[in-house]
């Protein structure tokens, strides 16, 4: 048969280099599509051998082609199928390879979740609350710890203005240990020397909170954070709701400290006797009420028990004393009702005895020895027969700002003499008047005073002799 004749034989055409073969080309048989396979090892050059399948190898001394995949962008290949003749097989796309974004994102995630972890253990254990050592935090914030100093500064030096401006800014600088009325309660101070302990109050109550140490101080304040008073002073509380008591230790530096809120007592009414009392335990104090008119004179006298008494004016306001022979006295400002506090000094348990005298305008004590008349507001003096320079001494004592008038008068002819030694003035002695007449020495008091009067006889007349105090304004 001629090279041109077109007509088939059982010669296969030559291979083209360029052309994968499909085994079973031949026989136009189905061909399964099995997973690729690697090329065939090239054979000894020994000729044309054929393939498994019906393939022939690489011309001698040719390399086996590598296996092509579809071109970029064609479309994937059908399914298995025959595939006409001459045409060259398709194998199917290799497996696509599963995207990796998935098993990150999952890692992040479990990464993030022990990142969580790490720093709540790490405050947990770094930086929460010791109870051995107060509530201090590794993690604080910088505000706050600021806040902290400020306060304390704003605490020592009794700055109260400064200090409700800082707890209105940090309301959690409020925030503290419950400490119930009648009892003690341990108080943890910080590393600024700082503790907070709360009390629970109605209206109008009597609160007094008293720290055991000499060396700490504070402040109590209102449910609002209005400052009520001084730790160790009794304050009135203003509305229901937690009172913070704010403490502060002169150095700074963890401590405990005890804490008493002491149950103050108000008794109604206070009578003008020596009046039982008893401070039964820590920071108690017992109050006692009483209506007194303007303008008077009293002794605050305390009988006995280690106690401190203090009287107030109906607005408040502690009355200075002045000095008495029986305790300290004080002048009522105004009418209405006063108030007198008996508290025991520090966390000192004890009975006591008080009370509240009335002083008259003043009081005559005899130093002679002649009898008093009308209960100390005179007296009269006689003197023996025939007695020369005979003389009666009587003290009077004069509260601020009262004028008395001293006369002694003669029973017969005497001539007097009439003598005034104060504790504030030279001698005055007065012999003005004629013999048998009165004699008289006014004196006003600018301060609380002493004085002794001397009335004599200068004549040697036997006569008795009658002296009269009154205030002439």
């Amino acid at each position: 048969m001629a090279a041109s004749d077109t007509t088939m034989s059982d010669t296969p055409p030559p291979e083209d280099p360029d052309q994968t073969t499909t085994p079973g080309w031949r026989t136009g048989r189905t061909t399964p599509s099995p997973t690729p396979t690697p090329p065939p090892t090239p054979a000894p050059p020994t000729g044309h051998t054929s393939a498994p399948g019906g393939a022939y190898g690489p011309p001698p001394g040719q390399a086996p082609p590598p296996p092509q995949g579809p071109p970029p962008g064609q479309p994937p290949a059908s399914p298995p199928g025959p595939a006409p003749y001459g045409a060259p097989a398709t194998y199917p796309p290799p497996a696509q390879k599963k995207s990796k974004a998935p098993l990150l994102i999952g890692l992040g995630v479990l990464g993030l979740v022990v990142v969580v972890v790490l720093v709540v253990v790490g405050v947990t254990v770094l930086g929460g609350d010791d109870d051995e050592a107060g509530p201090t935090t590794t993690t604080e914030d910088s505000a706050l710890a600021e806040a902290r100093s400020d306060l304390r500064g704003a605490l020592t030096s009794d700055d109260r203005d400064q200090v409700e401006s800082i707890v209105d800014d940090f309301p959690e600088l409020l925030e503290g240990t419950d400490a119930p009325q009648g009892e003690t309660t341990p108080a943890m101070l910080d590393d600024d020397g700082l503790g907070t302990v709360v009390v629970a109050t109605q209206p109008d109550d009597l609160l007094r909170v008293l720290p055991d140490a000499d060396d700490v101080s504070g402040l109590v304040l209102s449910p609002a954070g209005l400052v009520l008073g001084e730790v160790g002073a009794i304050v009135t509380t203003q509305e229901s709701g937690d009172n913070a008591v704010l403490l502060v230790a002169e150095d700074a530096g963890p401590a405990e400290v005890d804490v008493s809120v002491g149950e103050v007592t108000v008794e109604e009414t206070f009578i003008l006797v020596f009046t039982d009392g008893e401070i039964a335990n820590p920071g108690d104090a017992v109050v006692y009420e009483i209506d007194l008119p303007a303008d008077s004179l009293y002794t605050l006298v305390v009988d006995e028990g280690d106690v401190e008494a203090t009287i107030e004016d109906p607005e408040g306001t502690e009355l200075e004393t002045t000095p008495g022979t029986e305790g300290p006295r004080v002048t009522t400002t105004e009418e209405g009702t006063y108030r007198v506090t008996v508290i025991a000094p520090g966390t000192t348990t004890t009975e006591f005895a008080v009370s509240l005298l009335s002083v008259p305008d003043f009081t005559i004590t005899n130093l002679s020895d002649g009898e008093p008349a009308d209960s100390g507001f005179g007296y009269t003096f006689s003197t023996p027969e025939e007695a020369d320079g005979q003389f009666g001494r009587f003290r009077v004592e004069v509260r601020e700002g009262v004028t008395v008038k001293v006369t002694a008068t003669p029973d017969g002819s005497a001539d007097l003499g009439l003598t005034l030694r104060a504790d504030v003035a030279e001698d005055d002695p007065r012999n003005d008047a004629p013999a048998g007449e009165p004699e008289s020495i006014e004196y006003t008091a600018d301060q609380y005073s002493r004085l002794e009067f001397q009335a004599e006889i200068l004549n040697s007349v036997a006569d008795g002799i009658t002296i009269d105090v009154e205030r002439v304004s």
